[in-house]
């Protein structure tokens, strides 16, 4: 089955590329996987502002749900169309480096097309050196 890949930050931009994407699912027959890579950084307690940086990046919990929420209102946002479309969606959550995780998701699945949604300062920069010159 193909397959659209959105890379989500969970912010508002995020969630309108993603209702986009389901939008676009819907006109390729493709089903919708919603990715989203939290970076690890080790955090001493002890360190000063540690304990900040701590709670600035989610944990595997905490990002698991906010994951699954952001499924939710995406199913929320396809239900409102009157049954217009259906993808098949389904959501996930890694740890780690952004450019080594989206590499082993592209590796594993075949994606008819990549959708990124993120808030308007972030750099996105080095997702691009991964998907478009190595093309995997």
């Amino acid at each position: 089955m193909k397959s659209i890949l959105v890379l989500t930050d969970l912010s508002k931009n995020a969630a309108h590329a993603a209702e986009s994407a389901a939008w676009l699912a819907d006109q390729l027959h493709a089903g919708l996987v919603l990715w989203h890579c939290e970076p690890k950084i080790p955090v001493m307690p002890g360190y000063a502002g540690g304990a900040m940086i701590a709670r600035a990046i989610l944990g595997p919990d905490e990002g698991k749900e906010a994951v699954h929420d952001a499924l939710s209102k995406l199913k929320d946002h396809i239900s409102g169309t009157g049954g217009k479309y259906k993808p098949q969606l389904s959501a996930r959550y890694c740890e780690g480096s952004l450019q080594e995780e989206l590499r082993k998701e592209i590796a594993g699945q075949a994606f008819e097309m990549i959708v990124i949604g993120a808030s308007t300062d972030c750099a996105a920069d080095h997702v691009f050196l991964v998907v478009i010159p190595g093309r995997l």
